[in-house]
């Protein structure tokens, strides 16, 4: 049996699991990204979901210019390159 919650708008869920009858962890996982892992306590879980999170969102691919290599919420701060704001973008 798994238990659902949500953190950050984002819904996880975990479930108490084992690899033998000794050792016992907590199995987690969020179901709208690709973020998971396991964990000896609650505690543990909640600090390698906020790390895993930290992680995920610093290392997402943002939308970037092929012409002035900004991204797009850059060039609006910027106003640098509002062409290219209507133009499509590309991931680098």
């Amino acid at each position: 049996m798994s238990v659902s919650f949500i953190y950050q708008n984002l819904t996880f869920y975990y479930r108490i699991d084992s690899h033998s009858s000794s050792m016992v962890f907590i199995a987690w996982g969020c179901r709208e990204l690709p973020i998971s892992g396991e964990a000896h306590s609650k505690e543990h879980m909640m600090e390698d979901i906020k790390a895993k999170l930290k992680q995920y969102y610093r290392n997402r691919s943002l939308p970037v210019c092929d012409k002035c290599g900004l991204t797009s919420a850059k060039m609006e701060a910027q106003s640098t390159c509002p062409s290219c704001l209507t133009e499509t973008t590309t991931n680098k």
